[in-house]
């Protein structure tokens, strides 16, 4: 909830910088070259970087995903077999002794 919190005040932030420096700027990258509002380059830029931090980080979130699910799955297995152990009477042989 912090996070979410930090962000809508940070996006807010950026929202009131971006709306105060509505002048016109030429934007030139080698031999193209364009105008258009401060505003929008400011906006553009933000948009761009939270779009290559969402895309750096989705790797550490599939490689998360998938280890929550493998463990999930070891969970499901091991109670399954305690179930079944102590329906044929056995108790389950403690880990770690």
């Amino acid at each position: 909830m912090g996070k979410l919190i930090v962000a809508v005040v940070f996006s807010l932030l950026i929202a009131l910088f971006a709306i105060q420096n509505h002048s016109v700027v030429t934007v030139r990258l080698y031999s193209w070259e364009y105008e258009t509002s401060l505003a929008l380059v400011i906006l553009s830029a933000v948009a761009i970087g939270a779009l290559l931090t969402f895309v750096a980080s989705l790797g550490s979130r599939i490689r998360r995903t998938r280890k929550s699910r493998e463990l999930a799955a070891t969970v499901r297995r091991q109670d399954k077999r305690i179930r079944e152990l102590e329906q044929s009477g056995q108790k389950p042989p403690l880990s770690g002794a």
